[in-house]
């Protein structure tokens, strides 16, 4: 069975009354990302609101999404849609065909990167398309930019659990500071911390075949992410985990590996 990894970087501005994260919904919006040999139309349908005791919860929909691969359509089984509550990412997810597509937005305006991941076996190949996404002059918010805007230096550190057995969590951690005012290696420090860069991590099993992925922001310049191995379903073996680390519109990558040793031993509990 082949594999696809879709990471969609895009812009996308938009107003709505109805909640405050709504400036930058996707929703009602239409994208198309091509290259040579791959052709990419989704088409973001409107969002639900249910407003409850202390807040609204908003529902992504997905209208129509179609994926061609050397002229060949690719039906994906019921994806799901994600948005972050910023609305600056999102992911459409279908696990039976092992496609998942991530979305990031750029600071310039109607200008998309996409990066699609085509994997078969343990091989990981790249493909970039070109993407855009009309906008409707009365959703497009008009901002000043400041000349002067000065970037963060950015570094960057990783830790994991090594080992996890079946019915476990398997976590690793990222810490993120500026990078002028500390680029050591010791996880200790905490000096010139920063937060927000957004940080995704997709697990790979020892076939190379997607197991699972998980999504997150850093918060007080450290990120925890957990994954939960299933009871029995993950075979023994070296796992990987594929780490995107965004900050200030730049990508930051970093692969780690772990151990699954299966089903623990009868006399191992839980902590």
């Amino acid at each position: 069975m082949k594999f696809l990894i879709i990471t969609i970087f895009a812009t996308i501005v938009c107003i709505t009354p109805s909640f405050v994260y709504a400036e930058n919904t996707l929703q009602n919006t239409n994208l198309v990302g091509e290259s040579a040999v791959i052709l990419l139309d989704i088409e973001f349908g409107g969002d639900t609101i249910k407003s409850g005791f202390t807040r609204d919860y908003i529902t992504n929909h997905l209208d129509v999404i179609t994926l061609t691969f050397y002229g060949d359509e690719i039906p994906l089984s019921e994806p799901e849609l994600k948005i972050t509550s910023t609305g600056d990412n999102f992911r459409i997810l279908s696990l039976p065909e092992g496609i998942i597509i991530y979305g990031h937005k750029k600071t310039a305006l109607e200008n998309y990167e996409i990066n699609l991941y085509f994997s078969t076996d343990k091989d990981l190949n790249k493909f970039t398309l070109s993407s855009s996404i009309p906008i409707p002059k009365e959703q497009v918010i008009e901002s000043i930019q400041d000349e002067d805007i000065i970037e963060t230096e950015f570094h960057f550190l990783t830790d994991q659990y090594e080992r996890v057995y079946n019915t476990y969590n398997y976590k690793f951690f990222v810490k993120t500071f500026d990078k002028s005012l500390y680029f050591g290696n010791e996880w200790n420090n905490f000096e010139g911390r920063i937060s927000g860069a957004t940080v995704t991590a997709i697990i790979s099993d020892p076939d190379g075949v997607i197991k699972s992925d998980t999504t997150g922001i850093v918060e007080y310049g450290i990120y925890e992410g957990t994954v939960h191995v299933p009871h029995n379903l993950w075979k023994k073996g070296w796992y990987t985990i594929d780490l995107q680390i965004e900050f200030e519109g730049k990508l930051y990558y970093e692969q780690l590996s772990f151990y699954v040793y299966g089903h623990p031993p009868i006399h191992d509990s839980k902590p």
